[in-house]
């Protein structure tokens, strides 16, 4: 039963983490708003943690030119991945973006294939299911900006994916602690030279000192992110992976609760309004990518 509540838990905190996201993005200027989460997901987010990981590596760090290689790789792709996210976050709603993530370990998989491993018929189904849950959520989309939103959101869960591939990769040629440190040490360096950029620069310096809630509701959001990932962590020394891998078919589930009853106690920051046919649309996206997911995972 313990398992059971950690992972609901920690889906439960990254299903939350969309839309302290999607009000973030959404209360300033696009540009400015996606160029300041930018700063604070990379130079902030790096220069809170990477002390903490390097303490953990006695403060040595393995560098050569396979660690620097693939280090950069997944600094690049992850980066990537977090800006497309953020400019799909300012047009799509929470619940959509957690049915596009989805598609992450779908890419993941196929990478996988292409690697040469093998699948069952029941994989490739689950595989398709969570593709069309995509294709359901946009194919009736009659704004231009939403179609575009869904195309980088696609785009956004293959870069994530691509950034898994690599920084494991980086884990088997060192270890966690020391890919972390490496990435950490990537993503810090990013958010500097973005810093150096006075026009990027001003509009981040001028809104922690007028409104420094900002950061510390982003940072406490990341805080929770990793507090999530680290649950799923200890659970899949609890429970098969497989099964572990499952449950982020619940996200979308845990995505709609949250949001329904946040909407209920805090309308101003949970925007829950949706047509009858978008609900339905987005019940039937929410089925076929669950189902997909453990169709994947399981069998």
């Amino acid at each position: 039963m313990l398992p059971l509540i950690l992972i609901i838990l920690a889906h439960s905190l990254y299903s939350l983490g969309y839309y302290v996201d999607k009000f973030l993005v959404t209360k300033t200027n696009v540009k400015e708003s996606i160029s300041n989460l930018m700063i604070a997901s990379s130079f902030i987010y790096g220069l809170v943690l990477l002390p903490f990981f390097l303490f953990l590596t006695n403060f040595k760090v393995l560098i050569n030119q396979e660690t620097i290689i693939l280090s950069s790789i997944a600094v690049l792709t992850s980066l990537i991945a977090i800006f497309a996210y953020y400019y799909a976050m300012k047009s799509l709603s929470s619940n959509v973006i957690s049915v596009m993530v989805q598609l992450i370990p779908v890419f993941n998989l196929s990478i996988s294939l292409l690697n040469g491993q093998s699948f069952s018929a029941l994989q490739i189904i689950g595989m398709l299911l969570v593709i069309s849950s995509s294709i359901v959520l946009s194919i009736s989309t009659n704004l231009k900006i939403e179609r575009k939103a869904t195309i980088l959101m696609i785009f956004s869960s293959f870069c994530f994916a691509l950034f898994y591939e690599y920084f494991s990769k980086l884990s088997n040629a060192t270890d966690f602690n020391q890919a972390t440190v490496l990435y950490q040490i990537g993503l810090t360096l990013f958010g500097a030279i973005l810093l150096c950029n006075k026009e990027v620069r001003k509009p981040f310096v001028d809104l922690v000192v007028k409104k420094p809630i900002f950061l510390v509701v982003n940072i406490v959001n990341k805080a929770g992110n990793m507090v999530a990932n680290l649950l799923v962590n200890y659970v899949m020394l609890l429970m098969p992976l497989a099964l572990v891998s499952s449950m982020i078919g619940i996200e979308p589930v845990l995505t709609v609760l949250i949001g329904w009853a946040g909407f209920k106690i805090l309308p101003n920051y949970f925007d829950n309004s949706s047509s009858n046919k978008d609900i339905l649309k987005l019940l039937v996206a929410i089925l076929l990518s669950t189902t997909g997911i453990f169709l994947m995972f399981v069998f």
